[in-house]
């Protein structure tokens, strides 16, 4: 039996060989075929020959059985109980070898089948290697593709940056260029600006202005200085440039203005010879400035040029400033003399027309009576209007003194408020000159000396010479003054009873051409024909003589336009601050 079971374990080493011999056959085909998969294999080999080692343990430890089972065989002799043990102990060795066996028989079973599993896998993986190195060559192709388009979108993008470059280069230099030509037209607008002022015939202003607006002219040439080195540095700086030329350039001309004013009033020859050299500097020192290659120097030089007049004029303006002030008293003076004036020739005027009332009563009756009434009544009643009118005006323009003069003398104020003084001035004279007017015309229809028509015009007239007084008064007031209030409220009762005088010449002409139109019921067809000839005829000289005074009264006034408009200055106000 015991050589039976050595055969059979015989038998199964050469089993275990030729499966151990397929195993490396095996191994060696997949090593051939699978490269990838060799660590695997070689784990499964590690695994067989751990394995062959535990057989060959197991195949030592049986022949030692066998040793000791043929020492117990000798001994089997001496004691059959211990061959009885042996026995027993053999076929446990025997049934354990049995189950080792069959151990190793599934262990092989399982590397084949993880062999196979194995195979298939790397199989498997071989395919996905093939279509991994497909899409990698395609990965390449487009890659090689791509890389293609970046060097032509390179290229282009060189192309059109240096184009931009280019353009960009140019935008600079023309921006540059547009740049100096908004300074030359600016300074082309100076010149203008200053050849203007230096031809007009000026405004009525006083040395303490011309003081004024030649330091403003100082200060703005520094500005010019400043804004100048500026646009050389940065171009784009121009309009600052052009601002500075621009408020220089008025300052200038109102500086070139003013003081032909005050030199003419003071009959200062010095100040005319500045003047003209002012302009002519002005004239050299902005071409200078227009020149675009002109060095820092060359600006400083220009302007300083400017400079150095500008203060020579501002010296001479404040030695006559002391003789202004000796002026501005008779100024002072003169505006009292000339309000007192009115409100007495507007007393007088009334005083006549109650004196014209008195007489008309004692010498007209019936209807000329009730005419000549209605006109001294309005005549009258417009007279008491104008006499509160000018009281308020005069009670404003006292208000206006003391809210506006501040630190300044009564004279001082109006010395420096000229052009309003003057036509305060003016338009007290017109309603002095109005009132008499109106009170002569009265005079002249009442006594039958004169036409209704002409106490029309000058009631209009005085209405107008009110308007301007107001007007006057309105030019300084506080909107908010209860005095101007006032004073309009008074303007308007003056309007209505303008109005009244008005209605009452026209009924006077209504009564006039009522008494003198014959009675054309008892004329003849002849005489009838005759007169309506005469009429037409009459019509159309009275409609050529109406076209040739409408002429005349627009020339008169074109004329009187012009004259007013030649004592005041011709310039806007500064546009720069």
């Amino acid at each position: 039996q015991f050589s039976a079971e050595q055969a059979q374990s015989e038998k199964l080493r050469g089993e275990l060989a030729s499966s151990e011999e397929k195993s490396t056959a095996l191994q060696q085909s997949a090593a051939a075929k699978e490269k990838e998969s060799a660590e695997m294999i070689a784990s499964l080999q590690k695994q067989l020959s751990e394995q062959q080692e535990a057989m060959k343990a197991v195949s030592t430890q049986f022949s030692a059985e066998q040793a000791q089972s043929e020492k117990l065989r000798g001994e089997l002799a001496s004691s059959k109980e211990k061959s009885t043990a042996l026995d027993q102990s053999a076929a446990a060795k025997e049934k354990e070898s049995a189950a080792m066996i069959a151990s190793l028989q599934k262990q092989l079973s399982e590397q084949q089948e993880a062999t196979k599993a194995a195979t298939t896998q790397f199989s498997a993986e071989q395919a996905q290697s093939e279509k991994l190195r497909g899409e990698l060559a395609s990965s390449e192709a487009q890659a090689e593709q791509k890389s293609n388009e970046l060097q032509a979108s390179a290229k282009s993008l060189s192309d059109v940056r240096s184009s931009l470059e280019a353009q960009l280069a140019e935008l600079r230099k023309r921006t540059e260029t547009d740049n100096h030509a908004i300074l030359v037209q600016s300074l082309d607008a100076g010149q203008q600006e200053i050849s203007e002022a230096g031809g007009s015939l000026g405004r009525t202003t006083t040395a303490a202005a011309l003081l004024e607006c030649s330091q403003t002219a100082l200060s703005r040439c520094e500005v010019l200085t400043a804004a100048m080195k500026g646009y050389r540095a940065d171009h784009h700086t121009v309009a600052t440039a052009a601002v500075a030329v621009g408020s220089l350039s008025y300052s200038l001309g109102r500086v070139i203005e003013d003081a032909n004013s005050v030199s003419a009033s003071n009959a200062s020859t010095d100040m005319v010879d500045e003047v003209h050299r002012l302009s002519d500097v002005c004239s050299s020192s902005y071409e200078a400035l227009k020149n675009k290659n002109a060095d820092d120097a060359t600006v400083s030089m220009a302007i300083s040029s400017i400079l150095s007049i500008v203060k020579v004029i501002n010296n001479q303006a404040q030695q006559l400033v002391p003789e202004e002030q000796k002026k501005s008293e008779a100024v002072g003076n003169s505006v009292e003399s000339e309000m007192n004036s009115m409100a007495e020739a507007v007393s007088q005027a009334a005083k006549r027309i109650e004196e014209m009332m008195e007489r008309s009563k004692e010498q007209d009756t019936g209807e000329q009576l009730e005419v000549n009434s209605r006109i001294l009544d309005s005549s009258s009643n417009l007279m008491q209007a104008i006499r509160v009118l000018i009281s308020e005006a005069r009670a404003l323009q006292t208000e206006i003194v003391e809210s506006g003069r501040g630190t300044l003398t009564t004279d001082q104020f109006y010395q420096k408020n000229s052009r309003w003084t003057e036509g305060l001035l003016s338009a007290a004279q017109m309603v002095g000159h109005g009132a008499q007017h109106l009170v002569e015309c009265a005079d002249k229809v009442v006594t039958g000396k004169g036409k209704f028509e002409e106490l029309e015009v000058a009631s209009h007239d005085i209405a107008a010479s009110t308007a301007q007084l107001v007007a006057a008064s309105r030019a300084k007031a506080d909107r908010n003054s209860r005095r101007l209030t006032t004073l309009h409220s008074a303007s308007k009762v003056v309007t209505e009873k303008t109005g009244h005088v008005v209605v009452s010449a026209k009924s006077g002409v209504k009564a006039q051409k009522k008494a003198a139109n014959p009675d054309f019921s008892k004329l003849s067809t002849t005489q009838g024909k005759r007169m309506e000839m005469e009429i037409q005829v009459k019509l159309l000289e009275l409609e050529a003589e109406v076209e040739h005074k409408r002429n005349q009264l627009g020339e008169v006034r074109r004329l009187g336009y012009s004259d007013s408009g030649s004592k005041k200055t011709s310039r806007s106000p500064s546009p720069y601050p």
